[in-house]
């Protein structure tokens, strides 16, 4: 188990501010090979009833690399389901071990290709999308601690037909087709758009 820092304790509290909840739990998760953990705060009944908001805590401890250099910035991500969706936070810390491990920089328009759907196999909703977090933009912001800029991306299942669509036209056309068609993105239940 990780120990919690000071800088945990900042992000916690400032996620806790923007998901405007009551009664937070956070939890550890491990990797299947138990080297990596990652800490996901959870609470029920935000921003509706039956939603339930999570945040990791944990993950900007580990820079993203590009061209060999850490890159300026470093990641949290967030997101929102329905809380009978009670897999969502293991995919949450997934999508988190998946960028410790990475080489890559993971941004807005990024995607975990099938994460959802190693854990819910029946969904048709089986891909991972990340985007700035448009629903808490006003509350989740860069946050500077220590020299680390951390910024947050928010999460939310996509389908394969959605995920096809956005390799083709791009994260921008795929937003505004979302934007368009009033897509409920917390709704993990909700058909494909496309």
């Amino acid at each position: 188990m990780r120990a919690v820092t000071e800088d945990d304790k900042k992000i916690a509290k400032k996620v806790l501010s923007a998901f405007k909840g009551r009664s937070p739990v956070v939890r550890n998760y491990f990797n299947d090979s138990r080297d990596i953990s990652v800490d996901i705060l959870s609470v029920a009944g935000t921003p509706d009833v039956d939603i339930s908001s999570y945040g990791t805590i944990g993950l900007s401890d580990h820079p993203m690399l590009e061209g060999g250099k850490e890159f300026p910035t470093r990641v949290e991500l967030c997101g929102a389901a329905l809380s009978s969706f009670t897999v969502f936070p293991n995919i949450l810390a997934e999508a988190a071990f998946t960028i410790i491990k990475s080489t890559k920089v993971w941004r807005p328009g990024c995607f975990f290709r099938n994460i959802v759907g190693h854990y819910e196999s029946d969904s048709s909703l089986k891909s991972l999308y990340l985007t700035t977090p448009f629903f808490w933009e006003d509350d989740l912001h860069e946050l500077n601690l220590n020299g680390k800029a951390i910024n947050w991306l928010m999460c939310f299942p996509i389908s394969d037909a959605e995920l096809g669509y956005l390799e083709k036209y791009g994260s921008a056309q795929f937003e505004s087709m979302l934007e368009e068609a009033g897509v409920d993105v917390f709704d993990t239940s909700r058909s494909s758009c496309v």
